[in-house]
């Protein structure tokens, strides 16, 4: 499926739905914001699946999608610019038309896990090869919630879990360097979405993920602030069930990593690591 179509179903009228557009060639539409890329092949581009991005969250990026190879394509139904992080918005206005607006490409330069986890080695130097970079074969199951996104990448006995979640010091630090002299904000003329990335291997292949309702993310405007919300929410976690069990994946924070320093501190009297925190 490679074209995407909008209705809209207003609450007054729920039994009316109004075809509002549709955009046909996904492939040709997305090499516009990311030419050249042998991922965007009409031929073998293939859409997996569709995720919401509340109002709450975005007023201008309303709907991701991704792609079997691991591209994500964003799309928006408002006329406001399509910007990031939690911010107020009205879900009063119906739509008026539907644009893609962000293309962004599977990560490149991770190391391949299974070969970090199980290295060969180098017959001449009797030492482990260094891993592979990981590509993406085939994204299945996958989730979006608060910033954050998980899908898996299926094998026999263990799959590959691909994470990603907006790094907000980046994030900040541009709309900080573009806001004008006189005060103000001004809509920058590019988006902007930077991110850590990151694999994670797991027993067993998955059949869905999603996320934790345990760790729902706290609704004050702050969700994607963890500086702002650590105090008052748990780390975000997802269930991710396989045909071995169920398991939990939790997205750390700096914090959870600063406790774990200090934990260790605490054992080993060794205050080395700790310098991660330390003001240079």
């Amino acid at each position: 499926m490679n074209h995407i179509a909008l209705y809209h179903l207003p609450t007054s009228s729920p039994t009316t739905v109004t075809r509002i557009s549709t955009i046909d060639q996904l492939p040709q539409k997305a090499q516009s914001l990311c030419p050249g890329s042998p991922l965007l092949d009409n031929r073998t581009f293939e859409i997996e699946s569709f995720h919401v991005i509340p109002p709450s969250e975005s007023k201008g990026v309303h709907l991701m999608a991704v792609a079997l190879n691991g591209v994500r394509l964003y799309f928006s139904h408002g006329r406001t610019g399509a910007r990031y992080g939690y911010q107020s918005a009205s879900t009063s206005t119906a739509p008026s038309y539907l644009s893609l607006i962000h293309v962004r490409l599977p990560p490149t330069t991770l190391p391949n896990p299974m070969e970090a986890a199980y290295p060969s080695v180098n017959p001449q130097t009797g030492l482990p090869n260094p891993p592979q970079t990981w590509t993406v074969a085939k994204l299945g199951a996958a989730t979006y919630c608060n910033g954050l996104f998980l899908s898996a990448q299926n094998d026999e006995d263990t799959s590959v879990l691909l994470g990603c979640a907006p790094d907000i010091p980046k994030i900040a630090g541009f709309f900080e360097n573009n806001m004008p002299a006189q005060g103000g904000y001004q809509p920058p003329a590019q988006k902007v979405l930077q991110e850590f990335a990151n694999l994670l291997l797991i027993n067993g292949s998955v059949w869905a993920i999603a996320p934790n309702p345990v760790s729902k993310p706290f609704s004050g405007g702050l969700g994607w602030n963890e500086t702002a919300t650590q105090a008052n929410s748990p780390p975000q976690s997802f269930l991710v069930l396989t045909n071995k069990g169920l398991h939990v994946v939790v997205k750390r924070r700096a914090v959870d990593t600063l406790v774990d320093l200090c934990d260790q501190f605490l054992k080993t009297r060794d205050d080395n690591p700790l310098g991660l925190f330390s003001s240079t």
